[in-house]
């Protein structure tokens, strides 16, 4: 029995001595996918280097002396990336090699490069054809150096400062005065050449042929949400009338009874839209809701604040013309919109009253109280008329029909034309602390304007 013992003991000790010497060799691959010739862009870049392998390997790269970097260097057979960054680069091609080894003999090689510095500086679009009015245009630079730029004419002026990081700049045309077109110029100066825009500014006198190329004159709306019974909405009567008077033309009113003597029956539907919870309530270009302070100064200048916010974000892009007439109360009216932008609008026509000697409660005298921009009558859905723009710089066209109620002075009318436009995906920049901003708009007031029942308002420009 020893003796068979033994004999297996020697056999199995030859086996294992006769494995002695036999090695398997790493295997190192780059992935599939890889090429070994990484291209990286001139701007700074970042690639991944994928391989296989299953061995412990290390890295090297040469040629890229301070402006090539990895994140990893070496790592076992479960590490089989390598995140290579590259620096901008402001001058020639250039290239590196990155050596991946599992032993002086096993390795892998990919060749990096990276493209030449070649500056980018062009316009886009070299000129502009603007209108006699005065007027604000842009002018894009597409550029990854610095420039300057020389104004050439004593009429073009800066409207603002160049915004950081943005290539885009907003200049001023002043109105043109001559009988006849004028030019001037905009040089941009950089390192590797010149660039000119120029402008040509049309003649006196084509201001309405060219309206696509003016600066409408923009108008917010402030709406009152109101009662002739309610005690405290007198104050907000008189900060939105200063408001109004702040705003210097660029404002209008109107006062949405929901009960008592000057009811229209059509505020409750804007009521359940605003989320209207009690009296006064203010809404400011359909986007903010403007509440009753103690101080009629405070609550004029919330209004006046979200007026100006909404005509900096959005500037008109809706102008508005119309004519209106009136034979028996029977009321017809004639409406031209000047669209710049294709979009989705709502259009609402409202009959305003003013000058209306009633009760209110609140005030000392209070049954001679004069009520002022009082909604009495609606020539469209309360809510608006939906118009769809499908191409830009669009002329839309209208008449409408309508019974002024018997209980209005004929003379004291007012129509109001209201645009809305499809609130911008961006949204409105909303920072005024006073103003409580609606969540989930979908419009707002994009433009507005009234005039007197039998009279006409003209398309307007801002000077």
């Amino acid at each position: 029995m020893k003796r068979v013992v033994f004999v297996l003991f020697i056999a199995i000790t030859a086996l294992f001595s006769g494995c002695e010497g036999v090695s398997v060799e790493p295997t190192l691959n780059l992935a599939y996918s890889q090429s070994n010739t990484v291209v990286m862009d001139s701007s700074g870049d970042s690639k991944t280097v994928l391989f296989e392998t299953d061995h412990d390997w290390y890295a090297e790269i040469s040629g890229g002396d301070g402006w090539l970097t990895a994140d990893q260097m070496q790592g076992t057979s479960e590490m089989t990336r390598i995140k290579i960054t590259a620096s901008e680069n402001t001058d020639q091609k250039r290239t590196a090699v990155l050596k991946i080894s599992c032993t002086d003999d096993i390795f892998v090689t990919v060749n990096i490069e990276q493209d030449s510095f070649e500056p980018t500086f062009e316009l886009k679009g070299a000129n502009a054809n603007v209108s006699a009015a005065a007027n604000s245009f842009a002018v894009e630079v597409i550029a990854d150096i610095d420039y300057t730029y020389v104004i050439k004419a004593d009429w073009i002026s800066d409207a603002a400062p160049k915004a950081p990081m943005s290539h885009k700049h907003i200049f001023y045309a002043e109105s043109n005065p001559q009988a006849q077109e004028r030019s001037g110029e905009i040089v941009f100066e950089s390192s590797v050449g010149t660039l000119t825009f120029t402008v040509t500014q049309r003649p006196a006198g084509t201001e309405k042929d060219d309206w696509q190329y003016g600066n409408f004159v923009h108008r917010s709306l402030a709406m009152r949400f109101t009662a002739d019974w309610c005690g405290y909405c007198p104050m907000m009567a008189e900060a939105f009338n200063n408001a109004k008077g702040q705003m210097s033309g660029h404002l209008e009113v109107v006062s949405m009874h929901g009960s008592g003597g000057l009811a229209f029956s059509e505020t409750s539907a804007l009521e359940r839209q605003f989320g209207v919870q009690g009296y006064p309530t203010g809404i400011v270009d359909g986007r903010a809701m403007i509440p009753n302070y103690n101080s009629t100064a405070v609550t004029a200048q919330a209004a006046t604040d979200v007026a100006r916010e909404t005509q900096a974000a959005c500037p008109a892009n809706v102008g508005i013309a119309a004519s209106s007439s009136n034979v028996l109360r029977e009321m017809d009216m004639d409406l031209t919109l000047y669209f710049k932008e294709a979009d989705t609008y709502k259009v609402t026509i409202l009959l305003l009253e003013d000058n209306i000697v009633g009760y209110q409660n609140g005030v000392v005298n209070s049954n001679n109280y004069v009520h002022n921009d009082v909604a009495r009558a609606a020539l469209t859905p309360i809510k608006g008329e939906i118009v769809k723009i499908e191409e830009d710089n669009t002329v839309w066209e209208k008449s409408y029909t309508g019974k002024i109620p018997s209980k209005c002075v004929l003379d004291n009318m007012r129509v109001l034309v209201i645009v809305d436009r499809a609130y911008p995906a961006a949204g409105i920049s909303s920072e005024v602390e006073t103003a409580e901003y609606i969540p989930g708009v979908s419009t707002y007031v994009a433009n507005c304007v009234s005039f007197r029942l039998g009279s006409s308002v003209e398309l307007e420009f801002a000077d």
